[in-house]
């Protein structure tokens, strides 16, 4: 950013004001002033983006007011572009996303959406507002990821809210937009890597997309991040709730007694297995292909029930059992390592967003003699 008028921060506060006054016809301007209940549009808030770059040099994003309605917000920004940071190593879990990010770079495969449907009208700067206090209170959330695999962790952060006015748009083209934001690829090295998209129906009720990188968030997270933000909306985004959670994900555990024990566990394993394929496999995995939805018969699910009942398993293990069975059956193979997503999550980290899966390879032999149900034993 270039010298700030004045060469300092009163200089820079006076300049900045005289922009926002200018565009909202105010004879002067408070921290905690909202630009848009102070009467700003969108077309002010893109003319009061323009004057503000041209005052300070730099390539400020248009829907800055969006970012930073209040002008104590926008002020801090432009005086500190940069907010004070604490650096780690990447855990194990967050070094796989990042590599996987690294060979597909600016792909939304790990991208998580959820939309929610209001039969009324969403207060925007009260939405904005819970939305700042939720990365406030958890340190994912303000997190992003740096080469060469670094977790940057912002001290504050805002979080894109953008609105869009809907009332008349038909619903294919409703659906075509919220799926193009959703796939909206992040800047992993600028947080918060959630966002925000407020849809104005009219009379049809709003509709709130979240979109959020899975290296910050996973499905369990997913929930508490919606509980928070419902608390801090109906506050008013105050918080008058639980303060800043102490951030525990970023625990860091022996790799190198991880590692030995996985090459114990693993070793003389095969390296693949022989699936047959109606179509040749690309070199590189490339997200397109189709979903195959199968519905299994009650009958065939209650068996299942059961038959985990008598053997003390958890229906997830005797499926898992099962499908092991049936890889046995297909290819010949008596020894199949198969991948499943398991939970890291600690007692203490019950209440934290963040991303707590890890893919745990399962390894199951099958000597001959072995009988399918004695896999379950």
């Amino acid at each position: 950013m270039s010298e700030q008028p004045g060469g300092n921060r009163d200089g820079l506060r006076e300049a900045v004001a005289g922009i926002w006054c200018a565009m909202l016809g105010a004879d002067y301007v408070n921290p905690e002033d909202d630009f848009f209940l102070e009467g700003g549009d969108s077309s002010l808030a893109v003319e009061t983006a323009i004057s503000l770059r041209a005052l300070t040099g730099a390539d400020l994003d248009l829907d800055l007011l969006y970012q930073y309605p209040e002008f104590g917000q926008l002020l801090s920004f432009l005086t500190d572009p940069r907010p004070e940071r604490e650096e780690r190593p990447l855990t194990p879990a967050e070094e796989r996303l990042w590599f996987a990010e690294r060979l597909h770079p600016g792909s939304p495969r790990y991208n998580i959406a959820a939309l929610y449907r209001f039969p009324g009208r969403l207060d925007i700067p009260r939405l904005r507002a819970a939305l700042d206090a939720l990365v406030a209170r958890h340190d994912s959330l303000r997190r992003g990821f740096e080469a060469p695999g670094r977790a940057v962790t912002a001290t504050r952060v805002s979080v894109s809210c953008r609105y869009l006015d809907a009332r008349g748009l038909p619903e294919s083209a409703l659906v075509e937009l919220i799926d193009g934001h959703a796939r909206q690829p992040f800047d992993l090295a600028n947080p918060p890597l959630l966002r925000a998209l407020a849809v104005d129906r009219g009379d049809e009720g709003d509709l709130l997309l979240l979109t959020v990188h899975h290296l910050v968030c996973d499905g369990g997270s997913l929930a508490i991040l919606e509980d928070d933000l419902s608390h801090l909306y109906t506050k008013g985004g105050s918080g008058g709730g639980p303060g800043p959670l102490p951030g525990t994900s970023s625990r860091l555990f022996d790799q190198d007694e991880s590692r030995a024990y996985w090459r114990r566990t693993l070793e003389g394993c095969p390296r693949g297995i022989a699936l047959p394929h109606d179509l040749p496999r690309p070199a590189a995995l490339d997200g397109t292909g189709d979903v195959h939805r199968l519905v299994s018969p009650g009958d065939m699910l209650a068996d299942m029930s059961a038959l985990a009942a008598d053997e003390r398993l958890s229906p997830n293990m005797a499926w898992i059992v099962a499908y092991v069975a049936g890889l046995v059956t297909l290819t010949g193979e008596r020894d199949v390592v198969i991948g499943i997503a398991a939970s890291s999550r600690t007692a203490e980290q019950g209440g934290e967003v963040g991303m707590f899966v890890a893919p745990v390879p399962l390894r199951l032999l099958r000597p001959d003699g072995v009988t399918t149900r004695d896999l379950f034993s």
